[in-house]
């Protein structure tokens, strides 16, 4: 019988969930005082899997609620391997006192995989096996003071909800900058097969087919790549890794996306998955975000974050202010992202001020905007971004009075993500009432009534106040995520009940 197999699930289960954190692995009260970087990856091989296939199962099969046909031109990325050897060459023999390593930690690490039956502890066991190896890798290569952390996603750190983010907190001259980060996609072997597949072909050959998982999966990888502005994400099943880079330059300036060859788990040295990761982390700390050029005679820094809504993107009334709109492609618009007003804890919808201009156009002749920006894999997200668009229709009479002004909607460029661009109304309330505006806010929800729509999510952060826009209505009210208009919910007493809880904040 395999030892490793016969560890039973209850005693695994019932180990305390930080028994084999770093500082165990890397304890030093049982391990020699740093190595070589090539002994530290021969130590740190994965030599078979700790689950069996039938143990493996996630309660979630791999959906997707976008158009995966936005996917650019996608192709193998050329000579990644050796790329790898190249930049480790000069550390593979050289001993570095901060990589060490403890074999019985690492031998219970492995054995902690042992039927594993979802996909949160799955990750746990990677971030043991892979992220904390990796982490003393990078620290060791460019120093502590480049504080690299692999974490959960984050409104903070990245729009989208992927499953896990890389970071770097050091600052200073010559870092590329101090939020460079990495987005991973974790999927499970049962729903995406990647062992022995050729996900090149498999994307060219079918590529047409909305329902393809390897199309779906990369879509989703390379849509929080996009968005963020990043040049690197990872799709891993565990078992299998590949490694995606966006490319733009001369020859192809509208981006292509490469893929690596297949990164198995089994992989030693610098083949091996921990030298891949390593490797592309060290990528981005230098080279940080990926601005591509959407437009080759620019007038703005490349460094700006600048998206545009892709080909399904359409202009719904005419922008005050902003010279020569009307009657555009909506792809002819540009919005900059500027200050965050707030996003959600998993990052599934951001809300951000911003500047919406025309191509070839300076931003700075702009006009300012809130744009509110969906994460259309998260079937919740996606739900709400359509039905904001849908009670904005319905609500258009209200429009520039009540409720904000729709100017714009489309998914972005990438095909991943759902952009509403709308009016900037001002400030939420902050939890209380300027004088008189509790009366408007009553005014416009009675508006909103009388349209046959229910808000379901009156609170003082969906009141926005412009003490500016004296001549029209200060008050507005925003937040039409949740809103129905379904007749069976908009009853008498469902509004009385909304009147009484704006009454009442």
């Amino acid at each position: 019988m395999n030892p490793v197999k016969s560890t039973s699930l209850k005693a695994i289960s019932s180990r305390s969930p930080i028994a084999f954190t770093s500082r165990m692995i890397s304890s030093r009260a049982h391990a020699s005082e740093g190595m070589t970087l090539r002994s530290f990856l021969q130590k740190c091989t994965i030599k078979r899997l700790p689950w069996g296939s039938p143990e493996f199962r996630s309660a979630q099969r791999l959906t997707s609620a976008v158009n995966p046909t936005y996917l650019p031109e996608f192709r193998v990325w050329p000579d990644f391997f050796a790329e790898i050897d190249k930049f480790f060459g000069p550390y593979l023999d050289k001993k570095f006192d901060t990589l060490i390593h403890n074999d019985l930690h690492w031998q219970r690490a492995l054995e902690s995989g042992v039927g594993l039956a979802d996909e949160s502890r799955v990750r746990d066991w990677v971030m043991r096996v892979l992220e904390e190896p990796c982490v003393q890798i990078i620290e060791s290569i460019h120093g502590r003071r480049s504080n690299p952390l692999f974490r959960s996603c984050s409104a903070a750190v990245n729009i989208g909800s992927p499953d896990r983010v890389l970071t770097f907190g050091e600052r200073g001259p010559g870092i590329a900058g101090a939020s460079s980060r990495l987005v991973i996609e974790q999927e499970t072997p049962w729903a995406l097969p990647l062992r022995g597949v050729d996900i090149v072909q498999q994307i060219s050959k079918y590529r047409e087919d909305t329902r393809n998982p390897y199309l779906k999966s990369v879509h989703r990888l390379y849509g929080y790549m996009s968005i963020n502005f990043l040049k690197y994400g990872i799709l891993t099943t565990v078992e299998s890794t590949r490694v995606l880079r966006r490319v733009c330059d001369d020859h192809y300036p509208e981006g292509i996306l490469e893929c690596s060859p297949e990164i198995d788990i089994n992989g030693e040295l610098l083949r091996s998955p921990l030298s891949a990761l390593a490797y592309v982390a060290c990528l981005i700390r230098k080279e940080g975000y990926m601005h591509m050029s959407m437009d080759p005679d620019r007038t703005w820094p490349e460094s700006t974050r600048i998206i545009r809504l892709g080909k399904d993107g359409q202009q719904v009334a005419p922008i005050p202010g902003l010279v020569g709109n009307e009657g555009l492609d909506a792809r002819e618009f540009r919005m900059r992202l500027d200050d965050v007003i707030k996003g959600s804890s998993s990052g599934s919808k951001y809300v951000t001020r911003g500047t919406i201009f025309v191509t070839k156009t300076d931003p700075n002749n702009g006009v300012p905007v809130v744009i509110k920006i969906y994460d259309l894999q998260n079937p919740n997200a996606a739900h709400q971004y359509s039905r904001e668009i849908i009670m904005y229709d319905r609500l258009s009479p209200l429009q520039g009075s009540y409720i904000p002004s729709l100017y714009a909607h489309g998914t972005d460029s990438g095909g991943g993500f759902g952009i509403i661009v709308l009016e900037d109304c001002g400030e939420s309330l902050q939890d209380e009432w300027y004088p008189d505006t509790r009366e408007l806010a009553r005014t416009a929800l009675l508006n909103i009534h009388d349209r046959g729509v229910l808000h379901r999510d009156i609170e003082f952060r969906n009141i926005t106040y412009s003490p500016k826009d004296n001549c029209l209505f200060p008050i507005r009210i925003v937040g039409l995520g949740s809103a129905t208009s379904n007749p069976n919910l908009v009853t008498e007493d469902a509004t009385s009940s909304e009147l009484v809880k704006l009454a009442k904040l």
